[in-house]
């Protein structure tokens, strides 16, 4: 049985590629940092996040919410699950082609995109990977001070199995 942190090495690494494959810049992080959260200090958030906010946080959760502790019911315990989070800065544009919500649908839902990557994925290294839930894509204000300061936000659960 395979641990928990191999499952979310592959999960970054697998987020790593598809993301940067859209923008080089790019960083997956296997954690939550505070500086993401919202009304953090900007230059914090931009440290951590990029100038661009091209920033994703693969975080583990207990999978289904509490643990099933039966010792018959393995393959519940052996699956693990996780929270993915990423942000785009939102760039605003009078033609579609040449602002960021271009970019981000790509990003989002392209066939190359994060969401079609994890539901046809059939393994991530050697561990199967169950299609996504609970996604929710949607523009958030970064600076409370800062109307302008907009990202493009998506985050969703995964379940990675033995």
């Amino acid at each position: 049985m395979s641990v928990m942190t191999d499952k979310r090495d592959a999960l970054v690494a697998l987020m790593e590629t598809t993301l940067q494959a859209f923008d080089a810049n790019y960083t997956v992080t296997d954690r939550l940092r505070l500086a993401t959260l919202v009304g953090s200090n900007r230059n914090a958030r931009v440290s951590v996040m990029g100038e661009n906010y091209t920033y994703c946080e693969v975080m583990y959760r207990s999978p289904l919410g509490q643990g099933d502790a039966s010792a018959g019911n393995t393959r519940f315990r052996r699956r693990h699950g996780f929270s993915i989070r990423i942000w785009y800065k939102y760039e605003d544009n009078d033609v579609y082609a040449n602002s960021s919500q271009a970019t981000w649908d790509n990003i989002v839902e392209s066939s190359t995109g994060v969401m079609e990557t994890i539901a046809s994925t059939a393994l991530i290294s050697t561990f199967p990977l169950f299609k996504p839930e609970n996604a929710s894509s949607t523009e958030i204000f970064m600076d409370s001070q800062n109307e302008k300061d907009l990202a493009h936000y998506l985050e969703f659960n995964v379940d990675v199995g033995a």
